[in-house]
């Protein structure tokens, strides 16, 4: 599903070319999405990620093993991306959302990846939405500090920091309600 200006650039080739609604995107492929661009990913075990506007992604690695486990890892250089995975049955199975400033690993749930710069300096915000069981979270990882962000919440980080502690979040002005704490920085000057 592509709208608007969306650009994929092949592993090892200089030149973008724009995508195509049925392109498949391999391991060291990148893709760029236009102020009016936005597209959906549907990875082969089903999982979805939704690339908003002016957000760039690369896919780090694609696998799924013989034994059945499965492996997404992406790196989001800028922007913003809503991530739906379902539970992840093999325990070996992962979801991976890489940032310079913090990585989100999740095992089934839907969560949002916001990816600013300032000054030269990454800033990240991962916000979880609520489940109808009320059973799922993310694991946001930097500089060897992890907090768990459950459904319903926001935390952040700055590049080299560490991330804060999970506070409500407002899907309606997701300036409001993030993190101040634990090293991670509030978004855009809000604490908790």
């Amino acid at each position: 599903d592509i709208e608007g200006d969306v650009q994929v650039q092949r592993q090892g080739a200089g030149a973008w070319i724009a995508a195509t609604s049925g392109m498949e995107i391999w391991k060291g492929d990148r893709l760029e999405t236009g102020s009016d661009g936005y597209v959906l990913i549907t990875f082969f075990d089903g999982r979805v990620m939704e690339v908003e506007s002016d957000t760039e992604i690369s896919v780090e690695e694609l696998r799924k093993d013989s034994g059945g486990s499965t492996t997404v890892r992406i790196n989001q250089v800028i922007g913003s991306t809503l991530n739906r995975v379902e539970n992840l049955i093999d325990s070996s199975s992962k979801y991976e959302v890489e940032t310079l400033a913090g990585t989100a690993v999740v095992r089934g749930t839907t969560f949002g990846n916001d990816v600013e710069r300032q000054d030269g300096i990454t800033h990240t915000c991962v916000s979880t939405w609520k489940e109808e069981d009320g059973q799922h979270f993310v694991d946001f990882s930097n500089n060897g500090e992890t907090v768990e962000i459950p459904e319903g919440k926001t935390a952040c980080c700055w590049q080299g920091g560490v991330p804060g502690n999970p506070c409500l979040t407002d899907r309606d002005d997701k300036r409001a309600n993030f993190t101040g704490g634990g090293g991670g920085g509030g978004c855009y000057g809000y604490g908790c």
